[in-house]
């Protein structure tokens, strides 16, 4: 009596283990489709601040916010904000960046860039290194995300066949 309880007790595991897996993988795959959202949303507020940001002035670059990001996967990383000054129709903006520089000598403290700023909201501004920053940020959401969704539901298909093909198998 003690064996069949015991058997039956295994059974019922594994058709348990066949939604449970089906849960996690969706639930996976959900996270690879957010992060390629998160990507094409990225690049849609790129593009709007592209063609926003029409207005090319000469900015001096006040000082440079260094934020350091620790993640336990990755470690530290640190991302530059740089601190602009400048001119639109006679008024003068100090602004920090809203979009980080990658690396420390994208903007030295004391020197002068190029940035675009948008007429309308001269506060706004943007400059070639988060444009490609950005981008390449936004392109790699988007290609892992949709790839880590494809290979999940791809999996779920998987799982789904062969604990079709093992209760098929039982059945005989």
């Amino acid at each position: 009596m003690a064996h069949h309880g015991h058997h039956r007790r295994r059974r019922n595991a594994k058709q348990l283990s066949t939604p449970a897996a089906c849960i996690i993988l969706a639930v996976c795959s959900l996270i690879g489709l957010a992060m390629a959202c998160i990507g094409i949303n990225m690049r849609h507020e790129q593009k709007g601040l592209e063609k926003r940001c029409t207005l090319e002035v000469k900015a001096y670059c006040l000082d440079v916010k260094v934020v350091t990001h620790t993640t336990a996967k990755s470690g530290t990383s640190k991302a530059y904000y740089p601190v602009m000054r400048y001119e639109v129709a006679g008024k003068s903006y100090t602004m920090k960046s809203e979009s980080s520089a990658n690396s420390e000598g994208d903007f030295v403290k004391g020197k002068w860039y190029m940035i675009k700023v948008d007429p309308d909201d001269p506060q706004t501004f943007t400059y070639d290194v988060s444009k490609q920053m950005n981008t390449l940020t936004s392109v790699l959401l988007i290609v892992i995300g949709l790839a880590l969704a494809a290979l999940f539901a791809g999996l779920i298909v998987l799982v789904v066949r062969s604990s079709r093909k093992q209760k098929s198998g039982v059945r005989m």
